[in-house]
């Protein structure tokens, strides 16, 4: 996870998050009729997805989301009038960006995609 936010002093001011297997930033889920199926949520279920997944045998997709704490900290450091852009990628400037607003950040879960730059408007 890496972020970026404007200042006047110079072009960037640069934030990096390592994602680890233990961090709760960035989760996965599947969406399936009865709902978003998480680790937390159902275990042994997300276990049994992930392996059909790694297969390419499972009927429901795989989708990453945002935390609830994640999301606050990028909600606090837009709140200042900054251009803050996030991604969760290796790389960061030669991405297809996606502008959103705040709304769409304060969704219930959102849905982020590997190596997508997303740029928060000052809606």
């Amino acid at each position: 996870m890496r972020f970026y936010i404007d200042n006047k002093e110079c072009d960037y001011i640069f934030f990096r998050k390592a994602v680890n297997i233990s961090d709760d930033f960035i989760q996965s889920g599947f969406i399936t009729p009865e709902g978003l199926i998480t680790k937390n949520s159902n275990p042994k279920l997300f276990n049994q997805y992930s392996k059909m997944a790694s297969k390419n045998k499972c009927q429901y997709d795989m989708v990453t989301f945002l935390s609830d704490e994640m999301k606050n900290i990028i909600e606090l450091l837009s709140n200042d009038d900054a251009y803050v852009e996030f991604a969760y990628s290796e790389d960061f400037y030669v991405l297809p960006e996606i502008e959103i607003d705040k709304r769409t950040l304060k969704s219930l879960n959102f849905y982020i995609d590997f190596g997508v730059k997303y740029i928060i408007n000052k809606i």
